[in-house]
């Protein structure tokens, strides 16, 4: 895949009219572009240096505006190819649903979603369950259509979901639901078979509560109120520095020593998380920290314990806790040695010891893919590029880019879209 032109970056300030951005842009055509675009073009991963950089958008139309569909459609991207995703809303076994009712009973699960900016409309796709979102910035045309049994929570943005969850639990110790459902804004990076594997775990819960989860029904190692919302697992090796992006990050910034350094600090945060009690030295760790957890297990650890972890910070870098957590939920919620089951081990890297995805088809899209699904919302210029090329496979997509100053060009105008560095 070629790299973008390299050209000189226009420089904008936030506190700049649209029509100063709308000339800036005119004026740098591609250049202005580019700015948005990541350092490979492609859709995979962050923009160099951790950073954002995001889609100016101009106009947008209210959540409450947008007409209730039985089949909700989203433009999403999987594969370097932007095409509209189907989520159906129907639940035809929703568990626990009285007689005329069409929600679940908010005491019986909750969804608990940490939002920081991502297209949350694939909650509508969800319609029979509580949520509650802790939105943390984005626009309001990307949340879900307003219903009785949504609640959104504003809340400034920092730190990471582990915040969102520690908070969560601590303010609702004592009246938490029988099973919470914490999810990441975009839950499809880590389960690209997001609605159904909700449902399954809801209804896995609920059904074999207080008791053994029979065998047949032990998706990725559903315990006795604990089952993972994700398909892509790692098993870390505290002893041998084997702790994913914990053991990354400190190499990304040059520490002279990144394995012991990395070691010392992942023991050191586990230690204090755990209270003084010996970090495990192996962990499986469910990637994106989504789960589907009872109360009873929420409150087999002291509400101080939360406390006290969440009065630790976000450690180093403002990420350690939550990379740490990742894998400590489990120990947390008295699953000690938690171990996925009914997947397939895969090439593990060099910074985890192992690696595995399920294999029983939990988490996959309906065409049985697992790899990285991502928003168009979050890629929209990686969208526009493709339909640029003649790609133009999303109806959706065609929707959302008008939203944004886009200007296709032609033989003599370059084609660009308005960027916010």
């Amino acid at each position: 895949m070629s790299r973008p032109l390299a050209c000189r970056m226009p420089q904008f300030n936030r506190n700049m009219s649209i029509r100063a951005l709308l000339t800036t842009v005119l004026l740098h055509g591609s250049c202005a572009w580019a700015a948005a675009v990541t350092s490979e073009c492609g859709a995979g991963g962050p923009t160099a240096g951790g950073g954002v950089r995001s889609l100016l958008q101009v106009h947008s139309e209210k959540a409450s505006d947008r007409k209730k569909q039985e089949a909700l459609a989203l433009c999403a991207l999987q594969d370097n190819e932007c095409f509209d995703m189907e989520l159906d809303p129907s639940w035809h076994e929703v568990p626990l649903l009285d007689a005329g009712a069409t929600t679940i009973d908010p005491g019986v699960v909750q969804l608990v979603i940490t939002r920081a900016g991502e297209d949350l409309r694939w909650l509508d796709a969800l319609p029979q369950v509580t949520a509650v979102v802790y939105n943390r910035g984005g626009p309001d045309s990307l949340l879900p259509a307003s219903r009785s049994n949504l609640n959104i929570v504003e809340q400034e943005n920092r730190g990471r979901e582990d915040q969102v969850m520690l908070g969560h639990i601590i303010s609702n110790y004592d009246q938490l639901p029988d099973v919470t459902v914490f999810l990441q804004g975009w839950p499809f990076g880590h389960c690209p078979g997001l609605i159904e594997a909700v449902r399954t775990s809801i209804r896995t819960l609920i059904e074999f509560q207080g008791k053994s989860v029979p065998w047949a029904n032990q998706s990725v190692g559903a315990q006795d109120g604990l089952m993972a919302v994700s398909g892509q697992f790692w098993e870390y090796n505290v002893n041998e520095g084997k702790t994913g992006l914990a053991e990354n990050m400190v190499e990304r910034y040059h520490h002279p020593h990144p394995l012991h350094r990395a070691t010392e600090l992942y023991s050191e945060t586990c230690t204090q998380v755990l209270e003084g009690r010996p970090c495990p030295d192996l962990q499986w760790v469910a990637e994106g920290a989504q789960w589907a957890v009872s109360r009873d297990r929420i409150r087999s650890t002291s509400k101080a314990a939360y406390e006290r972890a969440l009065q630790l910070g976000e450690g180093w870098q403002g990420k350690y806790r939550g990379l740490v957590l990742e894998a400590l939920w489990p120990v947390l919620w008295g699953a000690h040695g938690w171990t996925p089951n009914k997947v397939s081990f895969v090439q593990a890297t060099r910074s985890a010891y192992k690696r595995a995805v399920a294999n029983d088809g939990y988490c996959a899209s309906k065409a049985g893919k697992r790899t990285l699904l991502f928003s168009c919302e979050a890629r929209m210029e990686f969208c526009e590029r493709k339909r640029h090329a003649g790609h133009r496979k999303s109806t959706q997509f065609e929707m959302q880019r008008t939203r944004f100053e886009a200007h296709d060009g032609n033989s003599t105008v370059p084609w660009h879209m308005m960027v916010q560095m």
